[in-house]
């Protein structure tokens, strides 16, 4: 009898753990309430100390990423230098974390300056590629809208990033940056549109009775 009884024990104790795991944090998914399309954008941040605001404070960036509910975060960037009247280009990878409801990831971009044209004295040409690159990370959070009746989801936050001279022997500039986003669709599905803006520049002309030309 108490082999019976303790066998219908142990049969009820894995029962309840059965039933514990059904709903659990087991089954929340990568992405959880966080998960959609989030657009917004981001400017230099006026509490950061090490930014300078004379060079960086009217800086404009815009985002899109993609938050699914599993694997990575997608999207893409674009930059404008107000002082130097750049426009840097590039992509968002991140993962997000459905408990802190956070996304965490780093961005790249790159901004064309033009082509230097090189000629050695045998009238060989060379065109050389002049570029500047942006690197940096961010933390974002799910937030709600603080505006009376607004219901939209919000990705709120910060970031930096540092952007090279492209120029050997000038160091990079460091910006922190302050981000703003909102949740256009909850359908983690969707694909963030690239942004085109100043991405093809016209190649150089190679001065006139170059080879090749």
């Amino acid at each position: 009898m108490k082999k019976i009884l303790s066998l219908l024990m142990c049969y009820v104790f894995l029962q309840a753990e059965t039933f514990a795991l059904k709903g659990g944090p087991g089954n929340k998914g990568g992405g959880g309430a966080l998960s959609g399309l989030y657009a917004g954008i981001f400017t230099a941040d006026p509490n950061d100390p090490k930014n300078d605001l004379a060079r960086h404070g009217s800086d404009l960036g815009m985002f899109q990423i993609q938050v699914p509910q599993t694997g990575p975060s997608i999207g893409t960037i674009v930059i404008f230098d107000f002082q130097n009247g750049e426009i840097f280009l590039g992509l968002v990878n991140g993962v997000s974390d459905p408990d802190t409801q956070t996304l965490t990831g780093v961005f790249k971009g790159i901004a064309r300056l033009g082509d230097e044209i090189l000629q050695d004295d045998k009238g060989n040409v060379t065109i050389v590629e002049i570029v500047q690159l942006l690197s940096g990370q961010l933390s974002l959070k799910s937030a709600q809208s603080t505006k009376k009746n607004a219901f939209t989801q919000r990705l709120v936050g910060k970031g930096v990033s540092t952007i090279s001279s492209g120029f050997f022997g000038v160091p990079p500039e460091y910006v922190g940056w302050v981000f703003d986003g909102f949740q256009q669709t909850a359908n983690p599905t969707s694909t963030p549109t690239p942004f085109t803006v100043g991405a093809t520049l016209d190649p150089p002309t190679p001065p006139a009775g170059t080879p090749g030309t």
